[in-house]
C-alpha cells in the first residue's frame, strides 16, 4: 500500500504531496501535464477548471483538441528547468527524453521540506543538455516498460530502420505504424538518411499527424524538407495507385486498408528479440525502436534520482506484473518500494475505504 504522500490513484492520478497532482484529476491540487499520450490524459477536460502546468510544447500540441487552451488564464506554461510556485509548494519541470514537450516533475512542499517527485514517462540515461535525472526523497517511477532488457542499442535500431525503410522504398510505397513521438522520430530519421532520394520521399499524413509536425518543426525537433500530403486526397490515392515510393504514415491503433499487401514498418515500444528488427510472415517488419527506459536503465535511473522511497506506478505498469518486477528489483537495491494503491476515484475524490468495500458486495 502506498504511503500517502505519493501514489498513483485508479484514474492515473499521480499524487505528489497534498497540493499537486500528475496526468490525472483530483478536485483542489494543481495538475501538472507531463506529456500528450493518452493513458496520461484522464479527465484532462475536467482539470481545466482549475490550475494546470505544462510545458510550451505540450500545450501546442494539445490545442487542435483542446482549443481553449491557449486562452485559459489558469493553464501555465512551464519553461523545462524553471521553477513555478504559489505559497504552498514550487513545482520544477525537467526534461524526459520521452517526446517533445515531455518533462519528470519535482516538487518541493514548502512546509514540510519535503520533496517528491515523477519520473513521467522518461529514457535513459538522459544525454540532452540539462536534462538530468530529478533529485528528490520521494519518487513515483514509470514501470510502462520495465519488464523488457534489451539486446541492443538505440543506435542500432535508428541504423536498422533506415536500412529497412531505404530498402523497402525502392520497390514503392511503405506502411509506418507508430505512436505519437515514434513516428515523428521516423519521420525525423527518414530525413536524416544519407540518401537525398530518401530525403526527399512524399509523407501521406492525417492532418493530426501533420499539425504535429507543424509543432516538432516550430520546435526544431524535426529539420529539413517535409513534402507532406494528406490523407484521402486525390493526390494520396494516385501516389498509392501509381506504387511511387511514399511513406504513409499511421497511428499503431489506425486500421490500415492494405489490399495490396504493402509492406508494414511497426516502430515498437520495447521489442521481443536480442535483435532490433524482427520480420513476421504477413509483411510487417518490426524495429525495436524505443521512447522508454528497459529494465535496467528504469532502476538506474531511480538510483540516479536519490530517492530513498519509491511508489512503482502499478496503474500504467500492470500488464505482465511489470511493476511488481521493477518494486522487487528496487527493493534488492535497498529502497523502500511499494506498488501504488490505484485506490478509486469518483467525482474527483478519493473513494473511502468504507465505501469501496459497500461497493464490493453489491
Amino acid at each position: 500500500m502506498a504511503n500517502g504522500a505519493i501514489d498513483v490513484l485508479g484514474n492515473g492520478a499521480v499524487l505528489l504531496g497534498d497540493d499537486v497532482v500528475c496526468d490525472g484529476h483530483l478536485e483542489g491540487r494543481v495538475r501538472v501535464q507531463t506529456h500528450v499520450h493518452r493513458d496520461h490524459m484522464n479527465d484532462f477536460s475536467t482539470s481545466l477548471q482549475g490550475e494546470v502546468l505544462m510545458t510550451e510544447a505540450t500545450r501546442e500540441l494539445l490545442t487542435p483538441k483542446f482549443r481553449q487552451l491557449p486562452h485559459s488564464g489558469n493553464v501555465h506554461d512551464v519553461v523545462e528547468g524553471s521553477v513555478w510556485r504559489n505559497d504552498k509548494v514550487e513545482v520544477c519541470v525537467v526534461c524526459s527524453q520521452h517526446m517533445l514537450g515531455a518533462v519528470q516533475v519535482k516538487v518541493t512542499d514548502l512546509v514540510a521540506k519535503q520533496t517528491y517527485g515523477y519520473s513521467g514517462d522518461f529514457t535513459y540515461p538522459l544525454d540532452g543538455t540539462g536534462a538530468q535525472p530529478i533529485q528528490v526523497n520521494k519518487l513515483v517511477v514509470d514501470a510502462t516498460a520495465s519488464d523488457f532488457k534489451r539486446g541492443y542499442s538505440q543506435e542500432d535500431a535508428e541504423e536498422a530502420y533506415r536500412d529497412q525503410l531505404s530498402r523497402l522504398l525502392k520497390e514503392g510505397p511503405v506502411h509506418l505504424c507508430a505512436d505519437t513521438g515514434l513516428a515523428e522520430k521516423g519521420i525525423q530519421l527518414l530525413l536524416e538518411a544519407d540518401d537525398v532520394e530518401l530525403e526527399r520521399t512524399p509523407i501521406i499524413v492525417s492532418e493530426k499527424m501533420e499539425q504535429s509536425l507543424k509543432v516538432h518543426r516550430e520546435k526544431g525537433h524535426i529539420c529539413g524538407q517535409l513534402e507532406l500530403v494528406l490523407d484521402g486526397t486525390e493526390e494520396a490515392w494516385g501516389l498509392l495507385a501509381r506504387k511511387d515510393p511514399v511513406l504513409f504514415v499511421h497511428g499503431l491503433r489506425a486500421r490500415i486498408q492494405n489490399s495490396d499487401r504493402l509492406p508494414v514498418i511497426r516502430l515498437s515500444k520495447y521489442g521481443t528479440t536480442d535483435e532490433p528488427v524482427e520480420e513476421h510472415d504477413d509483411d510487417v517488419i518490426c524495429v525495436g525502436l524505443s521512447l522508454h527506459a528497459d529494465f535496467t536503465e528504469t532502476v538506474n535511473y531511480v538510483l540516479a534520482t536519490g530517492a530513498s522511497e519509491v511508489i512503482v506506478d502499478a496503474h500504467r505498469g500492470k500488464q505482465g506484473n511489470r511493476a511488481e518486477k521493477l518494486r522487487d528489483a528496487l527493493r534488492r537495491e535497498g529502497l523502500t518500494a511499494d506498488l501504488s494503491s490505484n485506490r478509486p476515484v469518483r467525482s474527483g475524490q478519493v473513494v473511502p475505504p468504507q465505501q469501496q468495500l459497500g461497493d464490493r458486495g453489491m
